[in-house]
C-alpha cells in the first residue's frame, strides 16, 4: 500500500456534540460522567464548566485516593527482581524482547488489504488502516518513547526495556524507506505520563525540517486541548477534542475516509497534585468509511478497569461483582471490530488496581463485550508501574483465554516492535477500475430499485455470518435498535401483566402462562430477556410457552445455539422457521398454542415484533396481488387472539402510520410506549416507535 503522509491533504470535521451512537444513559444534561456542573436553569442557559471534573459513573468503579495509594505502596508492594536481558542459562527468564520495527508484517503474512498493527511497547499502538485504492491512514496511539514516565527524566518509573524506535527514525523510515511509519493522526487516551509524553509529542508535532513529513492531527479527550495548544501552539484546526461518544470524520481531499469515536473507559486522570480528574479519559474506535475501502474497524481501549475487587476476594468470586457496562455498549453501538487493543498489565495489587486497570481475567471479557474478532494485549512490557512479574501478563492471558474457551490466536500478544497483518472481516464490493458496474441508474419518475434488505437471501447471509461469529467467539450478534428498545418493551410488559391484567396470567399456576410469539426473532434476544432481566415477568411467562419464528434457517440456528449457551430456562424456548407471508405457515402458527403448547384456545396472548415489519416493508413485489406489508398485517391480525396484545417496535414507521395501519385491521391502541425524542428542523421525532395494540 502506498503511503499518504507526504502528499495527503487531510481535513477533520468538528466533533459532533449530539452523538447518534450514545446510549440514552449518556444523553443527560450534564452527562453522567461530569461532576461539579450544575443543571442549567433553562434549556437555553449554558452550562458552567469552570469547576468541572470527571468520573466513571458506574457501580463497577470505586476510586482510591492518594492516601490509599501511599498506604498500598508501603505495605502491599511485593516486587520481584527484574530478569536479565539475556538468559544466564537455557530456558531462563529474560526481559521481553525488543525489535527494531520494520512497519511491515513477516514476509509470510498476507498484508494486502489488511490492518497492519505494530506494537511499540506499553500502550503505544501504531496502526495502518486501509482506506481504499491502495491507500492507508496511519495512526499512532499514546506514544511514550522517553526513558521515564514522570514530570522529570531523572526520577519516576523508568523503562526496563528500550524504546524500539525514535521519532527521528520514524521520519527517516517514511521519507527514505518508503514505509508508513510517520503518523497522519496522533490519538491520546488520557493525560497520565505513561500515555501522554511531552518529549515524544513535542518531536512528533515538530518534525525535522529536513523530513518530508507533516505535523499529525491530534485527537484528544475533553479538557486536554488547551494543554496541546499552550505547549505546542496548535491551532483549532490541528487538534480535535472529544467527549464520550462524540464522533469526528477524517477526509482525504473531499472524500470521507475514517470515522473516529471517543468511547468511555473506567479510569481517572491527572498530571499533578491539583488536577485530578480535571480532564477526561477514553478509548477510541476507528472505522474506515470510504466506499472504496474494506470497512476496517479497530478498537483502542487506552487505559481502563472493569470492576472493583475488594481486598482478599478469591479469584473465583470476582464474577459476582458489578462490571463496567461501557464495553458492551461499545460493542453494540460500534462493533463488531476486526481488531481490539486491550490492556492486560499493571494489575497488582488486585484490590487497589482493579478499578482502573484490567487484569487478564478482565481483558478476555472486554474482548467479548466489545465483539472483537481478534485482540492483542497491550499496557505491559516497558515500565514497571505495579509489582507483578514483568513476564506474567501474557502468561496469565493464555490461562484466562483457555478458561473462557477463546482460541489463543484470537487474543494474543506480540513482541515489542513486531508487526502483524490483521484480516478485515467484511470486504467491500470491488471498485477496481474497469470492473463492471451493476448499479442501475434511476431515472426521474422510475420506481426505486428493490432493496436487498427485504429479501430472504439477504437475511440468510446476515445470520449465517452471525452464526459463524457466534461459533468462533461466542458473540450473540446484533440487538436490533439496541438494548434500550428491548428494555422499553420489557418494562411495558411488566406493567401490563402486573397492573392492567393483574392475576390473569401466571407461570406458577398450571396452564395460566401466556402464549408468546416473537415474529422475526433473529437471535432470540427479546425472548431471552423476558426470562432473564425481569423479576416481574419471571412470575408471568413460562419458557415452554415462548416461541420465536423467523424465515431464515440461519437465524433459528443462531437462536438455538445461544439458548444452549445461556442454559437454564432459555433452553426451553422454542424456535422454528416460519414464513408469516405464507398462509399455510400462518395457520400452523395460529393452531400451535392449542396443538403444541397446552393452551385451551388457538391464537396468541402476546405477539411481538422488533423490526420485522420494517424489513418486510422494504420489499415491494406483490405476492398473488397483495403487497408483502399488507400480507404481514393480515397475518398479525389472525395470530393475535381477541383481547390479546400485539407489541411492535419500528424505526421506519411513525406513530401515526402504525396506528392507521393496525386500527384498520381490528386493533385498538392499548398504549404508545414513551421513547427518547429529538428535535430537528423545528419538528419533534424519535429514533424508534413502540406501540402496544389490543386485538378488538
Amino acid at each position: 500500500m502506498s503511503s499518504t503522509t507526504a502528499s495527503a491533504s487531510w481535513s477533520v470535521s468538528k466533533s459532533q456534540s449530539e452523538s447518534r451512537v450514545a446510549p440514552a444513559f449518556y444523553k443527560t444534561t450534564p452527562p453522567p460522567h461530569w461532576s461539579n456542573v450544575s443543571k442549567p436553569l433553562s434549556d437555553a442557559a449554558p452550562l458552567d464548566v469552570s469547576r468541572r471534573k470527571f468520573k466513571s459513573p458506574w457501580p463497577s468503579a470505586d476510586m482510591h485516593g492518594m492516601l490509599s495509594f501511599f498506604r498500598t505502596r508501603l505495605f502491599d508492594w511485593d516486587e520481584p527482581p527484574l530478569p536479565p536481558k539475556f538468559a544466564s542459562k537455557a530456558g531462563g527468564a529474560i526481559l521481553p524482547p525488543v525489535h527494531k520495527p520494520t512497519w511491515t508484517p513477516a514476509a509470510s503474512a498476507d498484508s494486502a488489504d489488511s490492518i497492519v498493527y505494530t506494537w511499540l511497547g506499553h500502550a503505544i499502538c501504531h496502526l495502518q488502516i486501509p482506506i481504499g485504492n491502495g491507500r492507508v491512514v496511519t495512526i499512532l496511539c499514546d506514544p511514550v518513547l522517553s526513558q521515564r514516565v514522570s514530570p522529570f527524566q531523572w526520577i519516576g518509573p523508568a523503562r526496563y526495556t528500550d524504546a524500539p524506535v525514535t521519532v527521528e527514525e520514524m521520519a527517516a523510515d517514511t521519507e527514505k524507506g518508503g514505509k508508513n511509519a510517520w503518523p497522519d493522526l496522533l490519538v491520546l487516551s488520557h493525560n497520565h505520563y505513561d500515555h501522554t509524553d511531552y518529549n515524544t509529542i513535542s518531536k512528533l508535532l515538530n518534525p525535522p525540517a529536513s523530513a518530508r513529513v507533516k505535523r499529525p492531527h491530534v485527537f484528544c479527550t475533553l479538557g486536554t486541548k488547551s494543554w496541546f495548544q499552550s505547549n505546542f501552539g496548535l491551532t483549532d484546526a490541528e487538534v480535535t477534542e472529544c467527549d464520550w461518544w462524540e464522533q469526528s470524520t477524517v477526509s482525504l481531499g473531499s472524500e470521507a475516509v475514517l470515522k473516529l469515536t471517543c468511547v468511555p473507559a473506567q479510569h481517572f486522570s491527572g498530571r499533578g497534585l491539583l488536577d485530578r480528574d480535571r480532564t477526561l479519559w477514553a478509548g477510541w474506535t476507528f472505522h474506515a468509511v470510504s466506499e472504496a475501502s474494506s470497512k476496517a474497524s479497530v478498537y483502542f481501549a487506552g487505559d481502563t478497569g472493569y470492576r472493583t475487587v475488594p481486598r482478599g476476594m478469591p479469584r473465583e468470586e470476582e464474577d459476582t461483582l458489578p462490571t463496567c457496562p461501557a464495553f458492551k455498549e461499545i460493542g453494540e453501538a460500534l462493533g463488531p471490530f476486526d481488531a481490539a487493543l486491550i490492556p492486560i498489565g499493571a494489575y497488582e495489587p488486585r484490590f487497589f488496581m482493579s478499578t482502573v486497570h484490567l487484569a487478564p481475567q478482565d481483558s478476555v471479557l472486554v474482548h467479548r463485550d466489545v465483539r472483537s474478532r481478534r485482540s492483542y494485549g497491550i499496557h505491559w512490557g516497558s515500565f514497571r508501574l505495579t509489582p507483578e512479574d514483568v513476564n506474567e501478563p501474557p502468561k496469565r492471558l493464555i490461562e484466562e483465554a483457555q478458561r473462557q474457551g477463546i482460541d489463543l490466536a484470537e487474543f494474543a500478544t506480540i513482541e515489542i516492535g513486531q508487526s502483524v497483518a490483521i484480516p478485515i472481516a467484511a470486504l467491500a464490493p470491488s471498485t477496481t477500475k474497469g470492473a463492471k458496474d451493476t448499479t442501475a441508474a434511476v431515472e426521474e419518475g422510475e420506481a426505486l430499485p428493490e432493496s436487498k434488505l427485504g429479501t430472504k437471501q439477504h437475511w440468510d447471509e446476515v445470520y449465517a455470518r452471525e452464526v459463524s461469529v457466534f461459533n468462533e467467539i461466542g458473540e450473540e450478534g446484533e440487538v436490533w435498535f439496541g438494548e434500550d428498545a428491548v428494555m422499553r418493551m420489557i418494562r411495558f410488559l411488566e406493567t401490563y401483566y402486573t397492573d392492567t391484567v393483574a392475576g390473569e396470567f401466571s407461570s406458577e399456576e398450571e396452564g395460566k402462562a401466556p402464549a408468546v410469539l416473537d415474529l422475526g426473532t433473529g437471535n432470540g434476544h427479546l425472548l431471552f430477556e423476558m426470562l432473564e432481566s425481569s423479576a416481574d415477568l419471571e412470575e408471568i411467562v413460562a419458557p415452554s410457552r415462548l416461541v420465536g419464528v423467523d424465515y431464515s434457517a440461519a437465524s433459528i440456528e443462531l437462536a438455538r445455539s445461544i439458548a444452549t449457551k445461556r442454559g437454564g430456562t432459555c433452553e426451553e424456548v422454542r424456535f422454528e422457521t416460519a414464513d408469516i407471508l405464507d398462509p399455510a405457515n400462518v395457520q400452523h402458527l395460529v393452531d400451535m398454542p392449542r396443538s403444541q403448547l397446552g393452551c385451551s384456545e388457538t391464537g396468541w396472548d402476546l405477539v411481538c415484533d422488533k423490526g420485522t415489519l420494517d424489513a418486510i416493508a422494504l420489499s415491494s413485489q406483490p405476492i398473488d396481488g397483495t403487497l408483502p406489508i399488507d400480507r404481514y398485517t393480515e397475518a398479525v391480525a389472525k395470530l393475535t387472539k381477541k383481547g390479546a396484545v400485539f407489541l411492535i417496535t419500528s424505526c421506519n414507521f411513525t406513530e401515526a402510520e402504525l396506528v392507521a395501519r393496525f386500527t384498520a385491521h381490528g386493533f385498538t391502541v392499548q398504549q404508545v410506549v414513551p421513547t427518547p425524542a429529538f428535535t430537528f428542523g423545528g419538528a419533534k421525532g424519535s429514533t424508534t416507535t413502540t406501540i402496544a395494540f389490543e386485538s378488538a
